[in-house]
């Protein structure tokens, strides 16, 4: 299993949300974000955020009080908060995954996939829950063709730069929820390892340069439920991704 520095990067939001609190964390962090973000009076923890799935952003960085406007601050920029590492960036279920497939496609080439493409066979391939004994009979005789499937669909439709961008940003799950979803990739880098790492815009660049790194997999959840598992598809990023790691 991939370890995603979740608890690192709660320590990071965390130094925003209490200011009394003056680590390395926050003080190199407001230093990178500024120089990525000009103009920042602001930054706050994203909390309260609501949607089907996990919102994307972290932190919320503003600028200054707009006169037009009493009360109005701009948003500058929302971030998903990593740290050096491996990361976890899905392990949606079929269903979960093939809806952000249908959207990836859908901005990408303007139109909705074909009804018979792997999008919508995903949910009835890999199902909701499982009993723990059937699992690795499921992965034999359907699981690793839906990873191999994904795999061919990616390359077929050229989507992978769209796919990479949309897990780190969430853009299209969340469009129309302007604070749900990441504009940026904030990695502060450890203390103890060179660089202090980055802020940087959620682009196709960023994206290609990650490709290399991407893996994805089935990932066998658990469950409320003793003897019963959450098959789901991991979409992982392996530690080199960052260059402070």
């Amino acid at each position: 299993m991939m370890k995603n520095g979740v608890k690192h990067e709660k320590m990071l939001v965390e130094t925003f949300y209490m200011r009394e609190l003056r680590t390395w964390y926050s003080d190199k962090a407001h230093k990178l974000m500024k120089r990525a973000i000009p103009k920042i009076v602001d930054m706050e923890r994203a909390n309260g955020l609501t949607g089907e799935a996990n919102p994307k952003t972290d932190i919320i960085l503003s600028g200054a009080n707009d006169s037009s406007r009493p009360g109005y601050r701009a948003v500058r920029a929302t971030l998903s908060v990593k740290m050096p590492g491996d990361v976890m960036l899905s392990s949606a279920g079929g269903k979960g995954t093939a809806n952000i497939l249908q959207k990836v496609y859908r901005s990408s080439k303007g139109k909705a996939p074909v009804a018979n493409g792997l999008a919508y066979c995903l949910e009835s391939k890999v199902p909701q829950k499982l009993e723990e004994e059937k699992y690795a009979e499921w992965k034999a005789d359907e699981g690793d063709s839906v990873i191999a499937q994904l795999h061919n669909w990616l390359d077929k439709h050229d989507l992978w730069i769209p796919f990479i961008v949309e897990m780190l940003s969430g853009k299209e799950q969340f469009r129309g929820n302007n604070l749900a979803f990441a504009s940026h990739l904030f990695c502060a880098g450890y203390p103890d390892k060179a660089g202090d790492g980055y802020c940087v815009p959620i682009t196709n660049k960023l994206a290609k340069s990650m490709l290399k790194n991407i893996k994805v997999r089935l990932f066998n959840k658990g469950s409320a439920w003793p003897g019963v598992r959450r098959p789901s598809i991991a979409i992982d990023l392996r530690r080199n991704w960052c260059p402070s790691a």
